[in-house]
């Protein structure tokens, strides 16, 4: 599956929680290499919320991440 074919907002929780038109390709790239596509994990409703709410904690940590990075530039 292509990135660009991935739904970043098929997950309420997710759309709820971030906003998915600001995460970065860089960002999607990385999650689906490291976690795979969320067609792996739709054989229970259960394993498709749990691979968004992953995918949300993960780029709250990616940001926090970022923003030490630049502040280490800057500072």
């Amino acid at each position: 599956m292509k990135l660009d074919e991935i739904d970043f907002k098929s997950d309420s929780w997710f759309t709820g929680a971030v906003n998915v038109d600001d995460i970065p390709t860089e960002f999607k790239e990385w999650w689906i290499e490291f976690y795979g596509e969320p067609s792996d994990y739709m054989d229970l409703l259960e394993e498709q919320h749990e691979y968004w709410l992953r995918c949300g904690f993960a780029f709250f940590g990616w940001i926090a991440a970022n923003e030490d990075k630049k502040q280490k530039v800057q500072g």
